[in-house]
This record gives structure tokens, sequence and C-alpha cells, in this order.
């Protein structure tokens, strides 16, 4: 094989792969603002009363980004949260592009095991 096809052959496939990353980008342009308005949403209207979000404070521990996707073609944004209450307990917070969202509250047990290190006990 010639270095001139070698070269043209990466050319390509590097502008494919630009091309994907560019189009999950803008996939998920579109959800993420969506994502923190249910966000937002949720952690104010909670359903129960002793959880609703007591004016600033809350404290985004964890936050990872995904685009399911395959082959190349995206499919679902989702977005998951571990948030710190100004009480000092925690929620978890899940959006996808293709179902409801929710919050709900975690043992502190478990947030102590999602969270490692940046886990931080709950005052009292």
């Amino acid at each position: 094989m010639e270095t001139s096809t070698i070269i043209i052959s990466l050319a390509i496939t590097g502008a494919i792969l630009l091309l994907q990353k560019w189009r999950k980008r803008r996939f998920a342009a579109g959800f993420r603002v969506e994502a923190d308005a249910a966000f937002a949403r949720l952690l104010s209207h909670p359903d129960n009363a002793d959880q609703a979000l007591a004016g600033s404070g809350v404290e985004i521990v964890s936050e990872k980004e995904e685009i399911e996707s395959s082959r190349g073609i995206p499919l679902a944004y989702v977005l998951t949260r571990i948030a710190r209450m100004p009480a000092g307990d925690y929620r978890f917070f899940m959006f996808r592009s293709d179902a409801t969202p929710y919050c709900k509250h975690l043992e502190e047990a478990t947030a102590r095991v999602l969270l490692g290190p940046r886990h931080i006990a709950k005052p009292g």
C-alpha cells in the first residue's frame, strides 16, 4: 500500500470520527437544557414536603453525561447526578431523553458507597 493511500485513509477515518463526535455534542446540547430544567423542577417540588428544596445550597457532588448510540447514531441522552441537599441528605437524579426524569432520596449508606471520598456524612 502506498504512503499516500494510507494518509488518505487516515484522513477519512479522522473526519468520520470528528463528524460523529460533533453529532453527539449537538444531540446532547438540546437535551442538557431540558435535563437542567427537570432537575430544578424535581428538587423544587418533591413528593414529600420535608424533602423540598430549601433555598440555595444544593451541591452537585457527582454528574455523568452519556450519549447512548448504535453504530454511531445517537439514540438517547442520559444525565445522572447525585446532589447534596442543604440539610445534608442526598438525592439521585436521572434524566433520559426517551423517558420520564426522576429524583429519589438516597439512603446514607448508598450515598457513601456511590460517592466514596466525596461523601460527607449528614450532620447530627
